[in-house]
């Protein structure tokens, strides 16, 4: 069949007629016939992807997936990852692992208190390409919410866990043994797992939620940091104690322990 200068779709369907039967490909070709499109595709890659939430440290790569598609044929090697800080941007090529499902992982990032925007780009096979750009995400960094696990944290003992019963937003918190009284004679912990470089504190604040409910003047908790590696803490705030039954917010000026040098903290 020649199709030059013809612009629209094409139905079509196979049939086959013997004196004995007849068959055609699609069963149901009145309905459903084979279809394809003759023309100037001008149609862009669309994209489907589950933004990223936020976290209060980036120390490792961060994996970003999405899904591609395209009403032709999407070009495989052309789905690219942009991202941007404020100090540093870049773009990284992304690799497919399913059907029109590609991934990247964006690098460490250094920053403690920033916006991580991001974007994707993907072109189609067309004789002209189409470019499809994604719409624009974000992320927070040194934002903690307790909705996503504790891979940035680590305890040293049973005594802490992921609270649903007591929240100031969303559906968690973190607290010692939710639901319960806390232990006689314990003593426990909950520490950031990747320290941050004492070189971005020049302008930064820790602040948390608590609410709290202790034997008075024989319970107490503390909020630390460490210079040397968890050898040494330092108290941030005069210890805690007694009860607090409405959510409280408590602020650390972090800005004393900043320095040039490659120190964390």
């Amino acid at each position: 069949v020649d199709l030059t200068g013809y612009v629209g779709q094409v139905s079509y369907y196979f049939s086959l007629l013997t004196p004995y039967y007849h068959f055609t490909l699609p069963v149901n070709y009145q309905d459903q016939p084979f279809l394809f499109n003759v023309g100037k595709d001008t149609v862009s890659p669309q994209f489907y992807h589950r933004p990223l939430h936020s976290l209060f440290v980036q120390p490792i790569q961060r994996p970003v997936e999405v899904y591609v598609q395209d009403n032709f044929k999407l070009d495989p090697y052309s789905v690219v990852l942009h991202y941007k800080t404020s100090s540093e941007q870049d773009s990284l090529p992304m690799n497919p692992i399913g059907d029109n499902l590609f991934e990247a992982a964006i690098p460490p990032l250094s920053v403690s208190s920033d916006t991580v925007i991001y974007f994707f780009s993907a072109r189609d096979s067309a004789k002209v390409p189409n470019r499809g750009v994604s719409d624009f995400y974000s992320y927070r960094l040194g934002l903690e919410s307790f909705e996503h696990g504790l891979d940035l944290w680590k305890t040293d003992s049973l005594g802490w866990a992921l609270d649903d019963l007591e929240f100031v937003s969303a559906n968690h918190s973190i607290s010692t043994y939710p639901g319960q009284a806390y232990k006689n004679g314990a003593d426990i912990s909950l520490q950031l797992r990747y320290a941050i470089p004492r070189n971005q504190l020049r302008r930064i604040k820790l602040s948390l939620w608590t609410q709290y409910e202790m034997e008075a003047g024989k319970d107490f908790g503390f909020v630390e940091v460490s210079l040397n590696n968890g050898v040494d803490w330092i108290n941030l705030n005069n210890s805690v104690t007694g009860i607090q039954d409405e959510w409280l917010q408590l602020s650390f000026d972090l800005r004393p322990f900043y320095t040039e040098s490659e120190d964390s903290l």
